[in-house]
């Protein structure tokens, strides 16, 4: 069932005090105080109207779609506090209780460093992967054994009936043709048609099996699938503020849980080579890669071996469909004060620090229109994998 687009964007918010207050030079000034609505909840929904995907030869096709959106509150400072602050020779009291004035980020886009390492990955799968006949491989070689055997029955029927009827063998030859006119059926040997009309069931068998097949063959075809699923984690800070006139601030750190996977589907056009490119031996230019002296190195961090392999992935495969799916969660880690000015003396009662509730998100489905091309990546370094290959190499170069 489909849905209908969706475009939220809503803010609510909550009141806060400001107060401020000369007290030096004596005689104490008067107190002011402001009230100030600040944002609390921030509220989207945006996707467009969902539909049906497309079904190509019974293949059903890569459709794109798109979802983002967040649900965040900030939640209330807990109390009010006073800060003392000098001006030259003026002496200011500031009083502030209510919320703090923050806005969260949007989600952090997965990086293109991560999409190509995702598609490496997917391409190498779909080389050395197998193939998914299924019911269909089956029934195809039941067909064509059907084939072979009724073949081989008309075959010794044919020869057996040269054998014992020669003559009338010579006016088989002469007379049944394509194209016989209705009056000269009358010249086929009773003998043949005898013949014949024991094949007119393995014939009608062998028939119905091969239109079974093809029927089936539009729906299911000989297909292989690479998915691969790349992951990290990155950090991003925003900052916070007091009311107006306030002398705090705060920094507040988000942490971005963010995914990419990509998923292909490719039709089996030419299994030989298919198969020559999964043993490596269709791209020179990987094989004389591999050979090459301390090539192993470079791909430790530019992993160069596995995107030449790539690139001919698709050999003796035909593209079907396939898709880019990128995610990324977006939720509150924890927020810190940061430098006040130097002219503050001393603060009573300092507020909590601003703390967040709710996760953003956000979704895009691309859909590849051709086989991709994958670009090269680097890998990140930081890592127990390259720490102990990196301790690895250091032994060898000492050997």
């Amino acid at each position: 069932m489909t849905t209908p687009a969706r475009n939220v964007h809503e803010t609510f918010s909550v009141g806060g005090t400001h107060c401020q207050q000369q007290l030096k030079p004596l005689p104490v000034g008067p107190r002011t105080c402001s009230n100030t609505m600040l944002v609390n909840r921030w509220h989207d929904d945006v996707r467009p109207a969902s539909g049906n995907a497309t079904v190509s030869n019974g293949f059903r096709l890569c459709r794109g779609w798109s979802h983002s959106g967040r649900d965040i509150t900030l939640a209330a400072s807990g109390g009010s506090w006073t800060a003392y602050y000098t001006t030259g020779l003026v002496v200011h009291r500031d009083i502030t209780g209510g919320y703090w004035s923050s806005v969260p980020p949007t989600p952090i886009a997965t990086s293109g460093n991560m999409i190509n390492a995702t598609l490496v990955k997917a391409l190498n799968k779909v080389k050395s992967q197998d193939l998914h006949l299924g019911n269909f491989l089956a029934e195809g070689n039941k067909t064509v054994a059907m084939l072979a055997s009724t073949a081989s029955t008309i075959l010794s029927g044919v020869r057996q009936f040269k054998r014992r009827f020669p003559l009338d063998w010579q006016i088989v030859r002469r007379v049944q043709r394509g194209g016989l006119r209705k009056q000269d059926w009358c010249l086929i040997p009773n003998s043949w048609l005898q013949l014949q009309y024991g094949w007119i069931p393995l014939m009608s068998d062998l028939y119905g099996g091969l239109n079974h097949l093809y029927r089936r063959s539009r729906f299911e075809v000989p297909f292989v699938r690479g998915h691969a699923t790349s992951q990290d984690v990155v950090l991003s800070t925003s900052g916070a503020d007091g009311q107006v006139g306030d002398i705090w601030r705060a920094a507040v750190e988000w942490e971005h849980q963010r995914k990419c996977t990509v998923v292909l589907y490719y039709k089996i056009t030419n299994p030989q080579l298919a198969e020559l490119s999964s043993l490596g031996l269709i791209n020179p230019v990987e094989i004389v890669w591999e050979l090459l002296p301390y090539s192993f190195v470079v791909d430790w961090l530019v992993p160069i071996g596995s995107w030449l392999s790539a690139l001919t992935a698709d050999i003796g495969m035909s593209f079907l469909t396939g898709s880019q799916s990128t995610k990324t969660k977006m939720r509150f880690k924890g927020s810190r004060f940061t430098v006040f000015p130097g002219n503050v003396t001393h603060i009573d009662g300092a507020p909590s620090l601003p703390t967040f509730g709710g996760t953003g998100q956000a979704f895009a489905r691309t859909c590849y229109t051709s086989s991709p091309v994958p670009g090269l990546y680097v890998k990140s370094p930081i890592s127990l994998k390259h720490a102990a290959n990196s301790l690895a190499l250091l032994a060898q170069a000492f050997r």
